[in-house]
């Protein structure tokens, strides 16, 4: 499985455009994975910055069809789809439609997948973040309140079954 930006720039590369250099590896790794029979699974986090649908755009020039694509709306930044208006597009104060061709291309061109997660409070998120907690501890940690270990069961709850249509593809 691939996530994000792909392959994280590498130091060991030594290049100057570490990036690129990410791309670069990103693509030997592809060949290298299905040489050896493995289809990989490229995981997009979309927000509702530009640059999430950037991201894919990028990924799909890459790989193409040599990966499946699965795209994980993020609703922390919202849930409907105005709150994330480069990836389900939106009509401007012109009246032109923006937008969305990314999201259109990945689906329908590629068979790719689309998942939403489930919101969890900006607070209890914080301070989850803030200790470094796995999802899984933190639904136990003792120095979250009740009610914050409450919305992470549910987050648990609810993520495992956004992630059930994804396990033919995962092998799971």
């Amino acid at each position: 499985m691939i996530t994000g930006e792909g392959c994280a720039p590498s130091r060991r590369t030594g290049h100057p455009n570490r990036r690129q250099a990410a791309i670069v590896i990103g693509v030997t790794q592809l060949a290298a994975f299905n040489g050896q029979g493995y289809r990989p699974v490229v995981l997009h986090l979309i927000s509702s910055e530009v640059a999430a649908t950037q991201s894919v755009d990028r990924w799909i020039e890459l790989a193409g069809d040599r990966v499946d694509h699965v795209a994980i709306r993020n609703t922390r930044w919202g849930k409907a789809e105005a709150d994330f208006p480069f990836w389900h597009g939106y009509v401007d104060g012109n009246g032109e439609k923006r937008g969305g061709n990314v999201r259109r291309r990945l689906l329908e061109e590629f068979g790719g997948l689309e998942i939403s997660l489930p919101p969890l409070p900006a607070g209890t998120f914080a301070k989850i973040d803030a200790d470094a907690l796995p999802f899984a501890v933190a639904a136990a940690a003792p120095r979250l309140t009740i009610a914050e270990r409450s919305h992470v069961a549910r987050y648990l709850r609810e993520s495992a079954v956004a992630f059930e249509q994804l396990r033919p593809i995962l092998g799971l």
